[in-house]
């Protein structure tokens, strides 16, 4: 098979599709439907894809296949897992412990190049409440990619047992039914400074490497679980010996589950972009840890005060008077905040004498 010569309209198309890509995301108000970049990409892989493999199909099945696949797989899943890697990495050093467990799940589907399925109700509140919250967003597009890489050949391969003539009416009626698209998401810059030094290697570096990247990427995604088997249970014993990495562990937990602590999956709330106002109930019958400790608390309210209210002031309780501002931590270092500025449970033992005095005055 000869080498296929590079073609310069279809550069052009790829060029145009990145930069209207690049606007939609930087100058979204002056191109507002540049997004449409991926359609051409995906347009575009498809017909480079379809045209490299009817160009091989004089080769043998087995042969075809395997030099399809290993072309896609240097081209694709090593620098894939590099940018995994490295977005956690960043997330880890840059990122409020707060967008950690949004990320690491959404690390979890890219690694498995499922970055394009229907989000949970969960998953789309994290969306709303924190814009941009999900370093893995973009990752769908090349999910989309590689599923569409694994079919292809498999199209092709029945396609050979139709006559020439009756193979047009066959890849045809596919294109209808399932309206394949794919892209190819290299830019012209990385081609020409790394790409032709990168192709250069062969399949068992690039393999190698593969599989260390995997393994970086599972030890980061696993992170807290990984440290939490490594130091033992998870029992930072009573306040009385807490000890500064232990209070520095606690308020890195707080922190982690800050955001899934408060969302309350069955609740249809009265703000779109917010868990806060009024909720109304979408299920009767929900087994969720989240109502049992819910019940507890409010139940311990209607405890102490039963129906009697009143204003609860809680400036006093946080203000130094001696620095003259608020204090967010205790003499352990254990925070009374989370990230989002929600009580951590230490923070709700510090304010736990307030309403104690606010139900004493009112039983007097």
């Amino acid at each position: 098979m000869s080498k296929i010569e590079k073609r310069a309209d279809l550069q052009g198309i790829r060029g145009i599709a990145i930069i209207s890509v690049v606007g939609f995301h930087f100058f979204p108000d002056y191109v507002p439907n540049g997004y449409l970049g991926v359609d051409q990409f995906f347009v575009l892989s498809g017909f480079l894809m379809s045209m490299l493999l009817q160009n091989s199909s004089d080769q043998p099945v087995l042969s075809q296949v395997i030099q399809f696949y290993s072309k896609r797989f240097k081209r694709i899943v090593p620098l894939y897992f590099l940018l995994i890697g490295g977005s956690m990495i960043s997330l880890y050093c840059k990122f409020p412990e707060v967008s950690w467990k949004t990320n690491k799940e959404a690390g979890k589907r890219a690694m498995i190049f499922m970055s394009n399925r229907r989000r949970t109700a969960e998953e789309d509140y994290f969306q709303m409440l924190s814009l941009a919250i999900d370093i893995f967003t973009h990752t769908w597009s090349l999910s989309v990619e590689v599923q569409f890489y694994l079919i292809l050949p498999l199209i092709y391969l029945l396609g050979r047992l139709f006559s020439k003539n009756l193979q047009y009416g066959y890849y045809f009626l596919i294109a209808l039914v399932t309206c394949l698209a794919a892209s190819i998401l290299v830019s012209i810059a990385i081609h020409e400074t790394f790409e032709k030094w990168y192709s250069k290697q062969g399949l068992g570096t690039v393999t190698l490497v593969t599989l260390a990247l995997v393994m970086v990427n599972l030890v980061l995604l696993n992170k807290d679980e990984i440290m939490d088997k490594l130091k033992g249970a998870k029992d930072y014993g009573s306040p009385d010996k807490m000890t500064l990495e232990k209070a520095a562990r606690l308020n890195h937990l707080w922190n982690l589950n800050d955001y899934g602590s408060l969302f309350v999956p069955a609740c249809d709330y009265e703000s779109r972009n917010s868990p806060f106002g009024w909720c109304r109930h979408k299920n009767l019958l929900v087994n969720h840890t989240l109502y049992r400790t819910a019940r507890r608390r409010y139940a311990q309210l209607v405890n102490d005060c039963g129906k009697k209210c009143v204003l609860v002031d809680y400036n006093p309780v946080f203000w130094n008077s001696t620095t003259r501002n608020f204090r967010f931590y205790d003499e352990q270092g254990l925070s009374y905040f989370t990230t989002t500025t929600h009580l951590t449970p230490r923070g709700i033992e510090h304010v736990r004498h307030v309403w104690r005095d606010i139900c004493d005055s009112l039983e007097k």
